[in-house]
């Protein structure tokens, strides 16, 4: 009986010598987690803020005389720029600071301005100055091919924050105009030598031909994101399914 009370104590102790430093190194687990999470608010509290402010000093007003005479929109800062790109505006709105309603109409004030015939038909402009006229980068007329992607881009933010099907369903259509209508060859987006448009961004000065793998790439991700879309409101997905399918192929 001894030996085995002294074998069951033995146990026990192993055990409990055993439990006690795990259970020390969860509680330094849950100490560090605490600390890393308390961290994680206080950036994310941060750039809350400095969004906040970056968007306050980059709000500019729609001078244009018309329906959109007026309305605010958010510049990439508070000088250097002159107008609204597709793809900054795009960036600035997944801060969450901007309600989806002004993301809505900014998306309108662009479509009002996107030419449907000549030789920018269905070519997002570079920007949009104050007054309502595109631009193009250093007043060519070399539209960049990353807008028509930004475009989509937008459209499905604006879903993703509203869930507004009737909206997706109007535009539908015009989406599919602005992915199906640009230049490509072996599925790709090809820029050609007699119209020359950049590539994307930040090679806004450069001018760029052949296939553009940045921009094939932005066309995939907006024709599977509009394929969504569809299928969000029972729409067909096959014109965007195409698309995606070119590139990926």
């Amino acid at each position: 009986m001894k030996i085995r009370h002294a074998y069951i104590l033995g146990m026990a102790i192993a055990v409990v010598a055993a439990i006690l430093p795990s259970r020390a190194a969860g509680q330094d687990q849950k100490a560090d987690w605490e600390a890393s999470r308390a961290s994680l608010d206080a950036a994310q509290e941060y750039m809350e803020a400095l969004s906040k402010t970056c968007i306050d000093e980059a709000t500019a007003t729609v001078t244009e005389e018309g329906p959109f005479k007026g309305m605010k929109y958010v510049r990439p800062d508070g000088g250097w720029y002159l107008g609204v790109y597709t793809r900054d505006y795009y960036y600035g709105c997944l801060t969450g600071q901007i309600p989806v309603e002004d993301i809505k109409q900014v998306y309108y004030f662009y479509k009002a301005h996107i030419a449907t015939e000549g030789r920018t038909a269905w070519q997002v402009p570079d920007m949009l100055n104050e007054d309502g006229s595109p631009a193009w980068m250093e007043g060519t007329d070399r539209p960049a091919l990353d807008g028509n992607a930004f475009m989509v881009f937008i459209a499905s933010l604006i879903y993703d924050l509203s869930g507004d099907k009737a909206f997706v369903r109007e535009e539908l259509p015009y989406l599919v105009k602005l992915v199906v209508n640009t230049d490509r060859r072996d599925g790709l987006a090809w820029c050609a030598e007699d119209f020359n448009r950049v590539g994307f961004g930040f090679h806004d000065s450069i001018h760029m031909t052949g296939h553009l793998a940045y921009c094939s790439v932005l066309f995939y991700d907006a024709a599977v994101r509009a394929s969504r879309l569809c299928k969000a409101v029972g729409a067909s997905p096959k014109a965007f399914d195409k698309v995606a399918k070119g590139v990926k192929d």
